[in-house]
């Protein structure tokens, strides 16, 4: 029986009449008109079918660029099916916060598998990457602490800075010698931590994470890692970049996302044993948030296996995005190219 959403009432696509803002709103129509003016509104899309290497959108069928879906697990049927048989066996919903009654036998699984999947002591499941970088980082600093923060980071990693309301200065882009410049000038602080993103999202780099693992040594820093555009991708396990540069044991906190190359949804932060049970107790967004459903969890987990069952998906991944010089391409080298709305485009062959 082949899988079909059911079809939207037909009451849904009425717009209700817009009403006027009442006064203490009326900035919001200044502000986008100004976003407006700029070029920089963006619509939002709705998606027809499954991540794919093509993808409908708004009844339009487009070549895929806009998916941080690396490794096609995102509509990959058997993940579907991993979280059909959890949803039917532990309900949909979580129903609380982990720390009440929330952490289902999926989550439980899931967590044990990315603890081993890492070769760390223990993880803790985070509704999202964002949630789990905030959190964390709210957490381990406070006013008597000191953040260095690599420019580029993530805005998760930056709002999670600004939330924990310690001294945070940021050093150019993998640039060592500022940082370790912060880090002397932080001495006197209770708790001095870098954080940093392993592979830089909008520009590909890559942080210098044996350097930083041993500056953070030096200096007797924290090392906080995001390995969120790594995670599945990198090492000889996929579990990223900590394992690709062989610096674990110096990388105190690994946070990562389920979203992106696993193809499920929530984030994770995985480490020492008794640092992860310290962040029960204090990592805000896990202990106010009711759970991610366990059909998640039960889909991540199918995910993790199937990596280390498929070791051939990242590197066909790369070979497609770092070709051989001498191989023909496998697609015509010219295209008609039809801008479609801001950020959207679609590519035709002649």
């Amino acid at each position: 029986m082949p899988c079909r959403s059911d079809t939207p009432d037909a009451s849904l696509s009425k717009n209700r009449p817009a009403e006027p803002l009442p006064e203490s709103l009326a900035w919001i129509e200044r502000e986008l008109e100004s976003i407006r003016d700029a070029g920089l509104e963006r619509p939002t899309r709705v998606r027809s079918g499954r991540q794919g290497a093509t993808v409908g959108l708004d009844g339009h069928t487009f070549l895929n660029f806009g998916s941080n879906d690396y490794l096609g697990y995102a509509g990959d049927v058997r993940l579907s099916k991993a979280a059909s048989k959890a949803a039917c066996a532990q309900g949909f919903g979580a129903g609380a916060s982990p720390l009440v009654s929330g952490h289902s036998e999926a989550h439980d699984v899931l967590e044990k598998t990315i603890a081993q999947w890492l070769d760390v002591e223990a993880s803790l499941l985070f509704t999202s990457g964002f949630a789990a970088n905030t959190a964390t980082i709210a957490a381990l600093a406070g006013p008597e602490d000191s953040i260095a923060s690599d420019a580029r980071n993530h805005a998760s990693i930056i709002d999670g800075c600004r939330l924990s309301q310690a001294r945070v200065d940021i050093y150019p882009h993998r640039d060592l010698s500022s940082l370790e410049n912060i880090l002397a000038a932080a001495a006197g602080a209770r708790r001095k931590i870098i954080v940093t993103d392993t592979l830089f999202s909008m520009d590909g780099t890559i942080a210098p994470l044996a350097d930083l693992s041993d500056i953070a040594r030096r200096h007797g820093a924290i090392l906080m890692v995001d390995e969120a555009h790594a995670t599945g991708v990198f090492g000889t396990r996929g579990s990223g970049l900590v394992e690709q540069a062989g610096c674990a044991s110096g990388v105190h906190l690994r946070v990562g996302t389920l979203s992106k190359a696993l193809g499920a949804s929530g984030g994770f932060v995985a480490g020492h044993a008794s640092l992860i049970h310290w962040l029960r107790h204090t990592a805000r967004a896990w202990i106010f948030s009711t759970a991610h459903p366990p059909a998640v969890a039960a889909a991540a987990t199918q995910a993790i296996r199937l990596v280390n069952a498929e070791p051939d998906r990242p590197a066909t991944m790369m070979a497609v995005i770092n070709p051989p010089i001498s191989r023909k391409p496998a697609m015509p080298t010219r295209f008609t190219v039809k801008i479609c709305a801001p950020n959207l485009c679609s590519c035709s062959a002649p």
